[in-house]
């Protein structure tokens, strides 16, 4: 959510007021329910004018504005007059709407940027700096009396336009940023891009990340508790970097381009892995064999789908809660889920990747006897899903996208309703033509509550059913025999979310009124 201002209406409020008494609309929480209940879109544009009303409004409408969105991206053509109309704000308002600042690539130019991130750094918690080199801003980049009190987070991506000729000089503003943040605690830095075409430019390229690299790790402030880097970084940058990094609570970081010995790799875990909260690691290192430290406090952590071989979760990460599912392949199936992977702990998975074989379910009860949630996994067979009902029992939230099988409406009939139910397909066309026993279904729920169905998840509260991306809910055929012999017989079922499927209206509204029912935007 942003916004972009282009005048002098979101000053201080103006200094003389009318000496009227004071009226009943004028009330603090009037104000400010006014504009919480306002389009976001326009929140914005109507903050701009509250601000100008009274004293009163201007302190409510900035809390306001602060509050749902308090952030300020400077856009393209956000120079000349319009800067400095900016700064002029800046230095006059006594209250700004806003802590989070965003540079996008090309919107400012040399001539402005460091009077505006002047006037800003004494505003900015959360910067963004999205830059192309490239780029308009002339560098070396120096800020002597910069100074970013405030800062909590730093985002730096760069975009190399690699036919472009590039300026090597342009980590001297990581440098300066990372020296003016004593109190940061976040920082993101992405360095990416295509391969150049020539050899010359490609040395280029490759000494200008080089340099990226430097600017961390010879100015990386002690205050970072949260570490996200996507960069090519030696050996001896990961040597230094791990000798830095204290007390890092969340690590982030995506090895696909660097090539590291086995000892780097092993120093930077046995560095981080004391404080280590939440983990998410990319690249082929991690598939050598190598001896892990223990993570004590580690909870959450992003793997790979095939775990190393010495990677017992049990021991490695004894308190780990929640793990997500990364780089997945289900035709390895010798290798899905091994028997290291088991964790008593585990109670949270993201498994964003299709599971077409029963298989993968099985070996997730297996290893994971205590799950209870389930979220973004896409099931893209009828096997796969009933073994979520017979398996996963003690699930209280699921959240699934039904993938191909789930779509090919002629040949399948009414299977979808079947899987869900429990009942036969034949019985499921019975009931769609004679629609007086959906009134009264529990004889036929005891009948066949033997077979697999998602009664079964007697635990569940949450529940999400949703297409598959890029595939239209209306193809899958999951009717009112669904609603009525499977989701209205839920009984510990609070929360669900369900997709534009062909429902009736009427069974819509039933599950609208025993359900916190929501729908997709």
């Amino acid at each position: 959510m942003e916004v972009d201002i282009y005048d002098e209406s979101f000053g201080p409020a103006a200094q003389v007021e009318q000496n009227y008494g004071l009226h009943p609309m004028l009330i603090d929480h009037v104000v400010e329910r006014i504009l919480e209940s306002m389009d976001p879109e326009l929140l914005g544009h109507y903050c701009k004018i509250f601000r100008c009303v009274s004293k009163d409004w201007c302190r409510v409408a900035t809390r306001v504005y602060r509050q749902r969105r308090g952030r300020i991206t400077f856009k393209k053509n956000f120079i000349g007059r319009v800067t400095e109309l900016f700064i002029r704000v800046m230095r006059t308002s006594a209250d700004i709407p806003f802590d989070k600042f965003r540079f996008c690539t090309d919107s400012y130019d040399d001539e402005n940027f460091g009077d505006l991130l002047h006037e800003c750094s004494g505003a900015i918690v959360n910067l963004e700096l999205l830059l192309t080199n490239p780029c308009d801003l002339k560098f070396p980049k120096d800020f002597p009396d910069l100074v970013l009190g405030r800062l909590k987070c730093l985002t730096m991506h760069v975009r190399i336009d690699s036919q472009a000729e590039l300026q090597p000089e342009m980590p001297s503003l990581l440098a300066s940023l990372l020296r003016a943040s004593p109190n940061l605690r976040r920082l993101d830095l992405k360095v990416f891009g295509g391969t150049p075409k020539t050899i010359q430019m490609m040395n280029i390229k490759h000494q200008l990340v080089k340099k990226f690299g430097d600017a961390l790790v010879n100015n990386f402030p002690p205050s970072v508790k949260e570490l996200k880097l996507n960069i090519t970084l030696t050996d001896e940058q990961l040597l230094k970097l791990s000798e830095m990094q204290k007390d890092i609570l969340s690590l982030e970081v995506y090895f696909q381009q660097s090539t590291f010995g086995q000892g780097t790799l092993q120093q930077l875990l046995e560095s981080v892995a004391p404080t280590l909260l939440h983990c998410k690691a990319v690249g082929s290192q991690f598939l050598v064999d190598m001896n892990f430290p223990i993570f004590p406090r580690l909870q959450y952590l992003v793997a790979l789908g095939r775990p190393p071989p010495l990677l017992c979760y049990k021991q490695v990460f004894p308190r780990l809660n929640k793990l997500e599912i990364c780089l997945w392949d289900e035709d390895q199936q010798g290798s899905v889920f091994p028997d290291n992977c088991q964790s008593e702990t585990v109670a949270e998975m993201d498994f964003p990747y299709a599971i077409t074989k029963p298989l993968v379910i099985t070996r997730i009860s297996y290893c994971f006897q205590n799950l209870k949630i389930l979220r973004n996994v896409i099931i893209g067979s009828f096997a796969a899903m009933s073994m979520i009902f017979e398996k996963l029992r003690s699930l209280s939230e699921l959240d699934v996208y039904l993938g191909a099988e789930f779509h090919d409406i002629e040949r399948r009939g009414l299977a979808v309703d079947a899987v869900f139910t429990g009942f036969p397909p034949e019985m499921c066309e019975w009931l769609l033509r004679h629609k007086e026993y959906c009134s009264s279904p529990s004889t036929l729920v005891q009948r066949w509550e033997h077979k697999s169905s998602l009664r079964r998840l007697r635990n569940l509260k949450t529940l999400r059913l949703s297409a598959c991306h890029m595939r239209s809910a209306s193809t899958i055929r999951l009717t009112d025999i669904t609603v009525n012999f499977a989701l209205l017989q839920m009984e510990n079922l609070e929360r669900l979310h369900l997709d534009f499927f062909p429902t009736s209206e009427k069974s819509v509204e039933r599950l609208d009124n025993r359900f916190r029912l929501t729908r997709p935007c």
